[in-house]
């Protein structure tokens, strides 16, 4: 009688290490892409910042720097962030067009 259950005891053996396996290496993802994904905010936060401390004023320079340095972003991240940083990309060429017309 026990040896009829050893067979579906292996393969719930076998399908329990299997979906801890999957959730560790879920998990493993995760903490590996956080470095990356913190280069990222790092850039973000950075680039919002001279724009602010230089009263608004943004150089085609800096705005080829932050588009550099978030072009990777598009792997790690989902479209609402993609989203934010292109609308940021974008009204930064904007007002490094403005600001090379202005004094």
């Amino acid at each position: 009688m026990l040896t009829g259950l050893a067979p579906v005891v292996a393969v719930l053996v076998a399908v329990g290490v299997a979906l801890v396996q999957a959730y560790l290496q879920q998990t493993s993802l995760k903490y590996s892409l956080f470095d990356k994904r913190y280069e990222v905010y790092r850039a973000v936060d950075t680039f919002l910042a001279g724009v602010f401390a230089a009263s608004g004023t943004v150089s085609n320079g800096s705005v080829h720097k932050f588009r550099a340095e978030t072009a990777h972003a598009e792997f790690l991240f989902n479209k609402d962030v993609l989203d934010f940083i292109n609308s940021v990309s974008g009204k930064a060429l904007e007002l490094a067009s403005i600001s090379t017309v202005l004094p």
